[in-house]
């Protein structure tokens, strides 16, 4: 978007765009941690069984937890 604005000199909207588009980054990490947190809260509500240990591991994949 910042692009396209820039080309039709529309420069405070471009930058604006720019704004956002650098801010999204920690945006999306802080909507996946508050989703991880509820994933991880309903896992560890489970009972104790193969299955709970099998999400607990895909969650921390996710999470980049090897």
């Amino acid at each position: 978007m910042g692009n396209t604005y820039s080309e039709l000199k529309k420069y405070q909207k471009a930058i604006n765009a720019y704004q956002k588009a650098i801010e999204l980054p920690s945006l999306i990490d802080h909507a996946k941690k508050q989703n991880f947190d509820l994933l991880e809260s309903y896992i560890n509500n489970l009972d104790d069984s193969p299955v709970k240990q099998q999400n607990l591991f895909i969650l921390n994949q996710l999470k980049g937890h090897d």
